[in-house]
């Protein structure tokens, strides 16, 4: 289960509202929504005051899979990671790898996003320079 995951169930089973949880933790409602959402990945320190505005230990709620990696191996992943953005001047190869690979790294899935997303940019500025030269 997630670090949002678990924040959201146990302030689900104390009774409290997401905006309890933001005034009693001194952070932003916003800052609760996107943790509980997983849009973001909370720091430790974010991660100590929701602890305390909870009432529990920091370490229930650590995620025992941060990166979203299912692998076996974390290398494999950072070397996906690496060929994806070395791939930057190749629009196919970056996009099999995320599309292949992004339910198993959540890594892969937002770098690959990126990466395609600028790819596509990039060819939509350029193509044009082609024709005119």
């Amino acid at each position: 289960m997630s670090t949002g995951q678990k924040i959201k169930e146990i302030r689900l089973k104390q009774g409290m509202t997401q905006q309890e949880l933001a005034l009693e933790a001194n952070i932003n409602l916003r800052t609760v929504q996107r943790i509980e959402n997983e849009e973001v990945i909370p720091r430790s320190y974010t991660l100590k005051i929701i602890a305390k505005a909870l009432h529990i230990e920091e370490s229930e709620l650590i995620d025992s899979n941060p990166s979203g990696n299912d692998q076996q191996n974390p290398r494999q992943g950072k070397a996906m990671l690496v060929w994806l953005h070395l791939s930057g001047l190749f629009l196919l190869p970056a996009f099999l790898t995320w599309f292949f690979e992004k339910e198993h790294d959540r890594d892969i899935k937002y770098h690959g996003a990126d990466v395609i997303n600028f790819q596509l940019s990039m060819l939509a500025l350029l193509l044009p320079c082609l024709f005119l030269a």
